[in-house]
């Protein structure tokens, strides 16, 4: 398996993982899942086309946040592991 194969490999296995613990610990991510709540209260209170967007605008950052942070962790995993191999493969 080539080196390119076996990082998408390894960040394909650990997305899950990463995102689950990201999903429970990350503070960043709860105020933002806080923020989409009560967006998603003032829909229901005030359905105005304003506040719509306002939650639009929210859940897309938060996945924006999500992603780019899973993808940093899983990269970096990537490269350590690729690290590693290259160590390996010296001795």
């Amino acid at each position: 398996m080539t080196l390119e194969k076996e990082l998408q490999q390894i960040f394909k296995e650990s997305y899950l993982d990463y995102l689950s613990h990201f999903i429970q610990e990350d503070e960043e991510y709860l105020l933002m899942r806080q923020k989409i709540n009560f967006a998603e209260t003032k829909v229901l209170e005030h359905p105005t086309e304003t506040n719509k967007k306002i939650l639009k605008k929210i859940k897309f950052q938060l996945a924006e946040y999500v992603h780019i942070n899973i993808y940093r962790k899983g990269f970096s995993e990537g490269v350590n592991y690729s690290h590693l191999e290259s160590e390996d493969s010296l001795t």
